[in-house]
């Protein structure tokens, strides 16, 4: 009776480490496409932070209301027609950037005046 229960716990062990093993096996890296996300994800708000801070420290914290606004824009649009996530807040971020682009001359020129 002591050896059937020896033999047990061995092999119980055993799958339980193997199920670990082939757990941590079928971890993979990011995808090759991860990259130009996180570049993009990156430097669309810092551009976009550009155009409306005359300071460092404005150009951070615009920075970072961008990007929080962008990744909301982009989760509620991900949830709304059923895309990734990651490509959906870039391609948010990426109009957010691109109608602020168009406003700047006329805030330009109302500051102007």
């Amino acid at each position: 009776m002591p050896q059937n229960w020896r033999v047990k716990a061995l092999t119980s062990g055993a799958r339980k480490s193997s199920k670990r093993r082939s757990n941590a096996r079928s971890l993979r890296p990011p995808d090759i496409r991860s990259g130009p996300e996180i570049a993009a994800a990156q430097s669309i708000p810092a551009a976009w932070a550009r155009f409306f801070a005359r300071t460092p420290e404005q150009m951070a914290i615009g920075a970072a209301l961008f990007g929080a606004a962008s990744v909301m824009a982009g989760i509620s649009l991900s949830w709304h027609i059923d895309s990734p996530a990651g490509p959906s807040i870039v391609i948010s971020a990426a109009g957010l950037f691109v109608l602020s682009a168009m406003m700047v001359p006329i805030l330009r020129r109302f500051q102007a005046c």
